[in-house]
């Protein structure tokens, strides 16, 4: 388990599974089709705002440019909760004993993320759980 802090591309580099928590930015090192990601979700006023949101203001446009959106637009970043992270954990332990096909939903996610997010083109996916527990944050 890792997230974008610390020494996260140790388990890619030796081809280890990985569950990556409060990712947010274009890319996840999390990208084998054993892997399993969640996101942090962002915050404006008491708002969650949904991830067709961000892409329009141009929160991913680029490795760094989320931190100046952030400030910009006075956005607050919210880390994920015990409960999501344990959901995805459960699901990536499931993952490692047998080949799951990618749901109908992470389809869908990663259909309309535009290119430039890398994590769309990964054999990774993000949490199924994560994807019903936040599934407004997912409309178009």
């Amino acid at each position: 388990m890792v997230n974008s802090s610390g020494p996260s591309t140790i388990g890619p580099l030796f081809n280890v599974p990985t569950y990556e928590t409060n990712l947010w930015g274009i890319n996840a090192v999390a990208n084998n089709k054993k892997d399993v990601f969640i996101l942090k979700k962002i915050r404006q006023k008491n708002k969650l705002l949904t991830y067709k949101k961000l892409v329009d203001l141009g929160f991913f446009n680029g490795v760094y440019l989320s931190s100046s959106i952030i400030n910009q637009y006075r956005l607050k970043v919210v880390n994920n909760s015990a409960e999501e992270i344990l959901g995805g954990l459960k699901e990536f332990i499931i993952l490692q004993k047998k080949i799951i096909k990618p749901s109908l939903q992470q389809i869908l996610f990663k259909k309309i993320l535009p290119n430039y997010i890398e994590y769309k083109h990964y054999s990774s996916n993000i949490s199924q759980y994560f994807l019903k527990k936040n599934k407004r944050l997912f409309s178009l």
